[in-house]
Formats: structure tokens, C-alpha cells, sequence
């Protein structure tokens, strides 16, 4: 039986510190870390420098919708239905816990056939 055989294993070759996949990745790390930092540099043109933007508040974003507001008008599907059900859910007054104002539901006839 000679598929039974084992071949004998080659020893294992070590990497030398001067091989150029060892240095990439230390390049790499190095990178990583400086930007972690906030000092990246640019190394290659095709690089993009990452940016940080100031978050907006929240209460201005009605500033600049002002046809969102109270009454909010709501199309209901088959799922918002199905998870109310399923977690016990009144479905009107969580709607209005929610969004915290006056809601008006709509459910059309498909969604009422579904059910």
C-alpha cells in the first residue's frame, strides 16, 4: 500500500525581518496608527484625507422642513401590524408615543386584504 505512506515534511522556512511583505505591513500598522491620532499625512496622490463634520442639532431639522408636523399621516403595512401584534402593542397610542404628537393612520385595501 504505497497511498498509505507518509512523505516526509518539509521544514518550515522562516521569513527574513528584510523581506518586503514584513515592512508593508509595518507600514500599514504605522499608518493606521497616525491616523488614529489625527496625523496622517498623505502619502500617495490617490489618497483621500478623511474628514470629521459637526453634527447638526436635531431640533433644527424642522427649521428646515417645515411641511413635517403634526398631524403625522401614516401609511400602516402588513409588518408595523404584525409587530404590534406580536409584541402587544396598542397600535394607535404607540404611534402617538412615538412620534409625539397626533397621528392619522392609513391602511389601504391590500394591506387590509393581507390581514
Amino acid at each position: 500500500n504505497l497511498s498509505r505512506t507518509r512523505k516526509p515534511k518539509k521544514p518550515r522556512v522562516l521569513m527574513s525581518p528584510n523581506d518586503p511583505r514584513i515592512k508593508a505591513r509595518k507600514l500599514e500598522q504605522t499608518q493606521a496608527a497616525e491616523l488614529k491620532q489625527g496625523k496622517k499625512q498623505l502619502t500617495c496622490p490617490n489618497e483621500v484625507e478623511a474628514k470629521l463634520i459637526a453634527q447638526e442639532p436635531t431640533h433644527l431639522f424642522f427649521k428646515y422642513n417645515p411641511s413635517l408636523g403634526p398631524p403625522y399621516r401614516i401609511l400602516i403595512d402588513t409588518n408595523f401590524v404584525n409587530f404590534s401584534i406580536q409584541n402587544k402593542l396598542d397600535l394607535f397610542s404607540s404611534m402617538m408615543d412615538c412620534l409625539l404628537g397626533k397621528c392619522i393612520p392609513y391602511i389601504t385595501d391590500c394591506v387590509i386584504g393581507e390581514l
